[in-house]
């Protein structure tokens, strides 16, 4: 599903096509019944495909290599470009769970996420060959427009219930049932997480536009592997309320 007419795709020459990868995390319950997300965890034996639980996100590159090899090939030969650019969503712990964040220390995370980023260059190098696919930790990108991103994740916080339609809302909450194995008793760590994860799409959503008017990734175009369509709805809620064209994806089925 293409969210802009191909002929926006002609019309330009050159274009930063990327795909996000998670962090892994486990759900942790301590003694006194709370729950948090625990991202130390043993990303080697993550990276070679090997689950530590059911709800263990494996990167993309890795269970998906059809479908990445598909859009190497497309990106190569329709539009003479030789790299797609794998974003790890290293922001994650940073804004959407502040608990992991205050348990685990941002310098350990920021050790976590290097280590995976690297971790993924490495397999990503191995499967399809150098140069191919860079992996690059978001927060490299993001660090530059840190004001802006955290000033629109901050603004549909505040305004979650008017400007994020009730519809969205009850379909991201569904989603992390099966996504991070939040279950149905837990309603209000789903709630919490769910404005979190809506925010942050939103904020994504326009630090691209400071990232394609400065030139630090020009052109963007979202190549979603597994997001289900609602996803790409939600980084539009901003973009569409300051009068920004929509970022231009493809969702692969």
């Amino acid at each position: 599903m293409l969210s802009r007419p191909l002929t926006y795709l002609t019309m330009k020459r050159y274009f930063s096509f990327f795909d996000w990868e998670c962090p892994p995390r486990r759900l942790r319950k301590d003694e006194d019944g709370s729950y948090w997300f625990d991202f130390d965890l043993d990303l080697e034996q993550i990276v070679e495909g090997k689950k530590l639980d059911k709800f263990t996100e494996l990167p993309k590159l890795v269970t998906r290599e059809n479908k990445t090899e598909v859009i190497l090939d497309l990106i190569e030969k329709e539009f003479g470009q030789k790299q797609f650019l794998k974003l790890v969503a290293d922001t994650n712990w940073l804004y959407l769970y502040p608990e992991s964040l205050k348990r685990t220390g941002g310098n350990r995370l920021c050790e976590i996420a290097k280590r995976f980023e690297n971790l993924l260059q490495g397999k990503a190098d191995q499967i399809y060959g150098q140069g191919r696919i860079k992996v690059l930790n978001f927060t490299r990108l993001q660090g530059k427009f840190k004001t802006e991103y955290e000033g629109a994740f901050n603004e549909v916080l505040s305004n979650y219930e008017t400007e994020v339609p009730k519809r969205l809302r009850s379909q991201w909450e569904m989603r992390l049932i099966s996504h991070v194995g939040l279950n149905e008793e837990q309603k209000q760590e789903r709630r919490n997480l769910t404005k979190r994860v809506i925010a942050s799409y939103a904020a994504e959503g326009i630090v691209f536009d400071w990232l394609d008017k400065s030139g630090v990734l020009p052109n963007p175009v979202w190549i979603s592997f597994i997001e289900p369509p609602f996803a790409g709805e939600t980084t539009e809620i901003l973009r569409k309320r300051r009068g920004l064209p929509p970022l231009p994806k493809i969702f692969l089925t």
